[in-house]
């Protein structure tokens, strides 16, 4: 089995995530459901997403406790692999106080940056505000807090937190210190807790994050 013919998706029906392997352009196996043959027809093809771009891993093997690591590069790693690293992923309990929604930009132009340094600030604690012009990379991208930076929960799209964006970086607005020119004017522009969109409280598994996610997202 090729790894990367293996993509997260849902179906158009009734928006159940599964594991779609593509067999021929129109033809696909779920790999949840005993590899039954599923036509296109039948999947949101938008929802398609590269195993390897869904699940994050560490290096370039599935790293599955108990189990020997299968590198993502042989031929025919073993389905029961991909199916316990998929479960594994999705049933990571997540704190909803890490979890964002925002618009996911790559800085195209610098127009201004204005660096307000109070009196009782170091040089690297100044204030940097910043106006760009961007390109929407992904509009309403769910977010985790990683600390030093974000993470699409969706493709595992790495975001970093800097108030000094550089041209070609990927950036979310987090506050009034980077601003879009123009504005896309969507909800999701500047940063919004998850919870704000999203009737949830405290904790969730993430598939259930994703699952309650996409029915107002998408």
């Amino acid at each position: 089995m090729n790894l990367s013919n293996v993509y997260v998706g849902v179906y158009k029906n009734s928006d159940k995530e599964t594991l779609f392997y593509q067999k021929t352009l129109m033809r696909y196996i779920d790999l949840m459901q005993k590899n039954r043959e599923v036509y296109a027809s039948e999947i949101n093809l938008d929802s398609l997403i590269s195993f390897q771009d869904a699940i994050p891993m560490k290096s370039t093997k599935l790293e599955i406790k108990g189990i020997i690591n299968v590198s993502i590069d042989d031929e025919e790693p073993r389905k029961k692999h991909i199916i316990k690293a998929y479960l594994n992923d999705r049933k990571k309990i997540i704190s909803l106080d890490q979890v964002s929604i925002s618009d996911i930009y790559r800085v195209k132009e610098i127009l201004n940056r204005d660096i307000r340094n109070d009196k009782n600030q170091g040089l690297m604690s100044a204030d940097c505000y910043t106006t760009f012009r961007g390109v929407l990379i992904k509009q309403g991208a769910l977010l985790i807090n990683e600390g030093e930076f974000f993470k699409d929960m969706e493709h595992s799209i790495i975001v970093k937190r800097n108030q000094y964006p550089e041209v070609g970086e990927l950036v979310v607005i987090e506050n009034d210190q980077l601003i879009l020119a123009p504005s896309s004017k969507t909800r999701t522009e500047k940063m919004q807790p998850f919870t704000s969109i999203v009737p949830m409280t405290s904790k969730a598994p993430k598939e259930k994050i994703l699952t309650e996610y996409r029915k107002y997202m998408i």
